[in-house]
């Protein structure tokens, strides 16, 4: 809903996001505004301005709810971090750190001191290793992915 009435490519989807919005309370989960930055991004190629114009403005209508951290991601998007980077921080509140093997994330969260405090990891802790054995198929090559399509666990919090 919220990609079509930014990007009015469905004349009829927009139109009833736009007649929703500012008549009935509505929230929206973080997830779901890390996907739109990211379609909005890599979709549809919106500039980093156009992109925070049109969060500032969703998330100034009265009848639009997010969660704490999304306004603290805003912020930072704002700020330089990209913003599942920023999302996943804000969304750490009141952890001791943050650690992560991704350097942009780490320089920029530090660069604008957000918090917690991010720690990156060791590069040997950091390196893809090989899988040898049953996930990898015929026990070589990268580990082959989980039921979910994921290979490993890049943040966590300490």
């Amino acid at each position: 809903m919220l990609v079509r009435l930014l990007t009015r490519d469905d004349p009829g989807q927009t139109r009833a996001a736009a007649r929703l919005l500012p008549s009935e309370d509505v929230f929206v989960p973080k997830t779901v505004l890390q996907e739109l930055v990211w379609v909005l991004e890599y979709t549809y190629g919106f500039e980093r301005a156009d992109i925070l114009g049109a969060l500032t403005k969703l998330l100034g209508l009265s009848t639009v709810r997010v969660e704490d951290a999304v306004t603290r991601a805003v912020d930072w998007y704002a700020r330089g971090m990209d913003f599942a980077d920023a999302l996943h921080l804000a969304s750490a509140r009141g952890a001791h750190e943050f650690a992560t093997c991704d350097r942009r994330l780490a320089g920029r969260a530090g660069a604008i001191a957000a918090t917690p405090p991010v720690r990156r990891l060791g590069r040997g802790l950091c390196r893809v290793r090989p899988v040898r054995g049953p996930q990898a198929p015929g026990g070589r090559g990268p580990p082959a992915p989980d039921r979910f399509g994921a290979r490993q666990v890049g943040e966590f919090l300490v």
